[in-house]
């Protein structure tokens, strides 16, 4: 894997750290030249040139409590029981999350299935919120979502007003 020298990481090892509030989702990127010199855990952004950097392949930690800043802010809780079968389900899901990481005002994504799934996304804003629910291939999602992969699904939207943790 070729590391951009012009990017580096807090520890100067060539590794971007994409810590910006717009992509918080991308814990580490590092400059490909192809899929073979893509280091485990890392991938190649999607073909839809929606990633901020491309020929940056990047790490998606879906099991990383995700870094807010200061409230207030808001999240929007997805809780739902899922269909039986995948049927497309898993790469919609990652689909997803990469898109949200490039919308405008989006701060992150916790999400956990044991039985009930429950996704938490962090956003800036009301508007942030509206613009995502309107995103066409996120209203697709949803049309699916009803159609084919949740038994029952119910979305909660609340104004984040503090935070503490270690």
């Amino acid at each position: 894997m070729q590391r951009n020298p012009g990017i580096t990481g807090p520890d100067g090892d060539g590794i971007l750290q994409c810590v910006l509030a717009r992509y918080p989702l991308m814990s580490a990127c590092a400059t490909v030249e192809s899929d073979e010199e893509v280091r485990p855990g890392f991938r190649l952004p999607p073909p839809s040139g929606l990633h901020p950097h491309p020929h940056i392949a990047c790490e998606f930690p879906m099991h990383d409590i995700a870094s807010t800043p200061e409230p207030p802010y808001y999240a929007v809780i997805f809780t739902s029981l899922r269909t039986e079968g995948d049927d497309g389900y898993a790469a919609m899901s990652e689909r997803m999350i990469e898109l949200a990481a490039t919308q405008e005002g989006f701060l992150g994504v916790e999400s956990a299935r044991e039985g009930v799934g429950i996704t938490v996304s962090y956003w800036r804003s009301l508007e942030a919120i509206r613009e995502w629910k309107a995103n066409s291939e996120h209203r697709e999602a949803q049309r699916l979502g009803r159609e084919h992969w949740y038994a029952q699904f119910r979305v909660r939207i609340t104004k984040v007003e503090r935070e503490y943790g270690n």
